[in-house]
């Protein structure tokens, strides 16, 4: 299962009391199988299009099992975005795990 480029959409909903929360939510395909989501909670990103690029450069092409690898891989990068680094591997991880799951 070969990784295909990365899709990032920013989701944003007011909480209860009114504050604005954000969510970006990542799309991890594969050339053959399902599709995996992740997350990065509160988190409001200005540079989705830098991120997803930077996203396909890191792991276009990289197997979507070899999740310990590609976190290492991951954790080793600064991203130099408002949304915190951890978050940025976090939401991989998790969009990892979803569709190793559901293979």
């Amino acid at each position: 299962m070969k990784i295909t480029p990365i899709e990032l959409f920013q989701i944003n909903a007011p909480r209860y009391y009114g504050q604005l929360s954000g969510h970006v939510l990542v799309k991890l395909q594969v050339d053959q199988g399902p599709v995996g989501w992740g997350e990065t909670p509160d988190s409001i990103a200005e540079d989705l299009g830098p991120m997803a690029a930077r996203y396909c450069q890191l792991l276009l092409g990289q197997d979507a099992t070899r999740i310990t690898e590609i976190n290492t891989l991951l954790r080793a990068q600064r991203f130099g975005s408002k949304v915190s680094d951890g978050h940025w591997v976090s939401a991989i991880d998790l969009s990892l795990l979803d569709l190793n799951g559901k293979a």
